[in-house]
């Protein structure tokens, strides 16, 4: 398994620096990345607490078997 940065930068997902011990930007990246409809994106981007983010993202990872 490759690490972030051990992978061609024009091949990584997110730019540097990367925050994954931020809830608030890791909730914001998978926000961005998720294959999901762009209104449902926004919503996800205007919830206000990054912890709610965060369990809705993990459930639909779940529920479409992303994990």
């Amino acid at each position: 398994m490759y690490t972030f940065r051990e992978r061609e930068p024009q091949n990584l997902p997110f730019v540097e620096p990367f925050l994954f011990d931020d809830p608030t930007w890791v909730s914001n990246r998978l926000s961005e990345i998720l294959p999901i409809p762009m209104r449902a994106r926004q919503k996800l981007m205007e919830l206000m607490d990054a912890s709610a983010r965060i369990d809705v993202v993990h459930h639909y990872m779940q529920h479409h078997q992303l994990l």
